[in-house]
């Protein structure tokens, strides 16, 4: 889903939540949200070069196509959101004000539910010598051409 359909799923989940509590006219959990969307946009923007902290895992080479393709996406998306981690979670801490029901609902139009979890053949040591590093975002497509032809 884009984040500009999101935004409009979101401006919808506040007109309908109206009657459970949210007020419409309570701009703070919608500018947090504005926040953190444009913070991905910036994250988005950065996503031109390629991941030199993948290049530097040796293992990378030895795995096959599509566990290849698989770590490339995990990381892919854990570097977008690293980059606006602070940004949703002054959204989240904000809807945490909100009902359950409320939160439920603005959480499921937004999918922001949905977690990536890393491949589950990953090796839980490399997947933590990895996610202990500053992660940039970063091409994926380019990423795996260049580890590819590295074969």
């Amino acid at each position: 889903m884009s984040f500009g359909n999101a935004l409009w799923k979101f401006l919808a989940s506040i007109a309908l939540l109206a009657s459970t509590g949210l007020k419409a006219d309570d701009l703070r959990l919608y500018d947090l949200y504005k926040l953190y969307e444009q913070k991905v946009d910036v994250c988005l923007s950065q996503t031109n070069g390629i991941s030199a902290l993948l290049l530097k895992q040796p293992w990378l080479l030895e795995v096959d196509d599509n566990q290849l393709k698989e770590v490339i996406v995990y990381f892919s998306r854990y570097a977008l959101d690293q980059c606006s981690s602070k940004e949703q979670d002054s959204f989240e801490r904000a809807l945490n004000n909100e009902s359950l029901s409320s939160q439920k609902i603005i959480l499921e139009w937004l999918e922001f539910d949905v977690q990536l979890e890393p491949p589950k053949w990953l090796d839980s040591e490399k997947l933590r010598e990895i996610q202990s590093n500053d992660i940039s975002p970063f091409n994926p497509i380019e990423t795996y051409k260049h580890i590819k032809q590295s074969k």
